[in-house]
């Protein structure tokens, strides 16, 4: 408009106003507006929430949430709102920000009929929680513990014997990821030696599968590392020329592997409670039959662990069979986290359901 009643000289002076930091956020606004959801969302008969409570790269805390309703004759899921918490993350705060956040939309709560969380005290606390104030307004409405959640728990177990093994890792991580110099130097090494990889990974705690990756990056390039920390006389360079730590090395790095697919697995715009139950009972069934292979000496769920055996098979002092125990006491620890975190995985519950994933479900069961 400038250019046409002004001039092109005076429009190119407005271009270099940078947009108010409120410009992103509306027009965040108007597209959903435009898409329709909330309009959807009226015409559903039924509808279910997520919360989500999570921290940025920017130490920010953001809440979003989701919501699955029914819309042209499926189930669609999209993103209600996201916003940033001013201040503590209390269950309260979170009450007041999803009131607020919909008041515009004139949603019909009673339609709420599940809703599905972290465990976290902020969403789950008897009396003050966002969960118990929910029910207030909707006194129908039933929980779900989130199953990416629950499996991200389940797998913090490391038993006594292996926990070492990743704590040494993180802080040979650190010692060269904290350094610019060291990192370079690093980087050197590995393109020397014609590595697939020239650099390792942080481990963060909030990132679910940074830990099996980390692992997986380390057991890569055991041989860069051995000779770097060799040059650099680090206390730890022996451990990537001891054939049993690195057997350990190997099997978490395999354990964890497993996780981050099934965590994986478990995420997706098409997944549902029942097809999530299955997928963790599936692997909760592989861990006893990994656990009977791991005593039979057969490694075949474990490359990692099959590779370091067949680089160590003349060496003498390598003794596979002592610490096979070790292996499946972590394989048995899990097995016990999971149905910590999932007791009813083999119970009948949700037969009544099946019919969902299989219209013949019923058919078959009677005729069987």
């Amino acid at each position: 408009m400038v250019e046409i009643m002004v001039s092109k000289q005076e429009a190119n002076k407005l271009r270099k106003i940078p947009l108010s930091d409120n410009t992103i956020s509306r027009r965040i606004y108007d597209m959903a507006k435009d898409i329709q959801v909330v309009d959807k969302l009226k015409n559903s008969q039924h509808f279910a929430l997520q919360f989500d409570e999570s921290t940025d790269v920017s130490d920010c805390a953001q809440f979003v949430v989701f919501v699955r309703f029914e819309a042209d004759d499926s189930i669609t899921e999209e993103i209600l709102f996201c916003k940033a918490l001013p201040a503590n993350t209390t269950g309260q705060c979170l009450y007041d920000m999803v009131l607020e956040s919909t008041c515009d939309y004139d949603i019909d709560w009673k339609k709420c009929i599940a809703i599905c969380s972290d465990g976290a005290k902020a969403m789950t606390g008897k009396n003050s929680g966002l969960i118990a104030k929910l029910k207030s307004i909707i006194p129908n409405i039933s929980w779900t513990h989130c199953f990416l959640h629950r499996q991200a728990l389940a797998a913090k177990v490391v038993p006594s014997d292996l926990n070492d093994v990743p704590k040494e890792v993180i802080k040979i991580v650190n010692s060269i990821k904290g350094k610019a110099l060291q990192t370079r130097l690093f980087r050197i090494v590995c393109e020397d030696m014609g590595s697939l990889h020239q650099n390792l990974l942080y481990h963060t705690e909030v990132r679910w599968l940074s830990k099996g990756k980390v692992l997986t990056r380390d057991l890569e390039l055991r041989a860069e590392l051995l000779m770097f920390l060799q040059n650099a006389k680090s206390e730890y360079a022996y451990r990537f020329s001891d054939p049993i730590w690195l057997l350990k090395l190997a099997f978490l790095a395999d354990s964890f592997s497993h996780l981050n697919n099934l965590n994986k697995n478990l995420q997706g715009r098409e997944e549902n409670i029942l097809t999530a139950k299955d997928k963790v009972k599936a692997f909760h069934a592989k861990l006893r039959l990994w656990s009977t292979s791991l005593q039979n000496k057969m490694f075949e769920s474990f490359p990692c662990v099959q590779k370091i055996v067949e680089d160590n098979a003349s060496a003498q002092s390598f003794a596979v069979s002592a610490h096979i125990p070790c292996m499946t006491q972590s394989l048995h620890n899990l097995q016990e986290k999971l149905l910590t975190y999932f007791p009813d995985l083999h119970s009948e519950a949700d037969n009544g359901r099946r019919w969902i994933l299989n219209p013949f479900f019923e058919q078959i069961n009677r005729s069987g």
